[in-house]
């Protein structure tokens, strides 16, 4: 197979090639330019692909992350819980959920922290976000998101001195 690409000339494709393309639709992208229709037309396949399991979000936080296991189940739950309420349905991306599990593994972060800043402030809500967090764990006395903020200006402090 051969196609012509501007700037390029003629580009050879073998006939093995396949080629995946991705897109974000929904929620968090309404607003934004529609997919062109001949880059529509010149794709054959489409599938549809929701969140993994819970239980294949677990093994991604622990695989990608290096987060322990209790943690990822932990922020896997508050994750599915955020994105299954109707005021944030399906608000937190794979990628927000990895950069909170980063936040704890590299940053040093810890669960509660993490998911406030990570997720609760992206989403204009770190109240429900330690909410969810208290039903997962089952406690209660989890820090507001104030003192989380407190918590990272001492740690900062520390580290600055």
């Amino acid at each position: 197979h051969e196609a012509p690409v501007e700037g390029l000339g003629q580009v050879v494709v073998a006939p093995s090639v396949v080629l995946f393309l991705t897109l974000n639709e929904g929620a968090g992208y309404i607003g934004t330019i529609p997919v062109d229709d001949a880059l529509n037309d010149r794709v054959q396949l489409f599938i549809p692909l929701d969140y993994p399991p819970p239980d294949v979000v677990v093994r991604i936080l622990h695989d990608k992350a290096h987060l322990n296991w209790r943690d990822s189940e932990t922020l896997a739950k508050v994750w599915a819980q955020i994105n299954q309420s109707p005021k944030h349905k399906d608000a937190v991306s794979m990628r927000r959920l990895l950069n909170t599990a980063q936040l704890i593994t590299t940053g040093k972060l810890p669960l509660n922290v993490a998911l406030t800043h990570g997720i609760g402030y992206a989403i204009g809500d770190p109240e429900l976000v330690l909410q969810a967090l208290q039903q997962v764990q089952h406690t209660k006395g989890t820090p507001s998101p104030a003192e989380a903020d407190e918590y990272l200006r001492k740690l900062e402090q520390e580290i600055l001195s």
